[in-house]
């Protein structure tokens, strides 16, 4: 009679810890496995909010694009990235350049604003991945593009001319320009036409 007893409370013993096994597995489960305050109440114990926090991966942001003049300092900017838990965030910079340069490179890849200076026309790409020490973000890119800046035209009338009375006169203004106006090749001028024509002829 008491081993039948016996018997049945180990029967019951192990009946209960199975059903309550299944419980707490059941009730992290629906806490999302790591579980929350008030869950962790429900089971009978208590841990901090930081224990059952979770984690999210920070969102990068790389700044708005950019237009500049060539040899112009650029500052990027990577402050309006963010980290949903509030953790602070490490930076990582890359940046791809044209074809063709050679100078420009970031100050600093780690700090949340690095600067670089176009040495070459064209479409240059920041891309900045931050990371809360956990878990790290989507990569973010931002196009910063270099042109040469836009010069005020010079004109030019011509060398000072002396001629006879009724003879014709030509004004040459083909030398006027601004950036692209004249160029100059083993210490001569050359003069390159940029519309059709430059020359005007009166007589005196």
């Amino acid at each position: 009679m008491i081993s039948h007893t016996l018997a049945n409370r180990s029967v019951l013993y192990r009946t209960s810890m199975a059903t309550l096994a299944l419980v707490f597995v059941s009730l992290l489960s629906g806490c999302g496995g790591g579980g929350t305050v008030a869950c962790s109440a429900g089971l009978g114990f208590l841990v901090s909010s930081a224990a059952c926090k979770v984690n999210y991966a920070p969102v990068a942001n790389a700044g708005p694009l950019q237009n500049v003049n060539l040899g112009h300092l650029v500052t990027l900017n990577g402050a309006q990235s963010k980290d949903r838990n509030n953790s602070s965030l490490t930076y990582k910079w890359t940046l791809q350049v044209p074809v063709g340069s050679t100078n420009a490179r970031l100050s600093s890849d780690t700090v949340v604003n690095p600067q670089f200076t176009p040495d070459v026309p064209g479409a240059y790409v920041a891309t900045l991945v931050v990371n809360d020490g956990k878990l790290g973000s989507d990569p973010s890119t931002v196009i910063v593009t270099a042109a040469i800046a836009n010069s005020a035209p010079v004109a030019n009338p011509g060398a000072n001319q002396n001629v006879v009375v009724g003879s014709l006169v030509r004004l040459d203004g083909k030398c006027g320009g601004g950036l692209f106006g004249a160029t100059r090749r083993h210490g001569q001028q050359r003069c390159q036409r940029r519309h059709a024509h430059f020359q005007v002829d009166f007589v005196v």
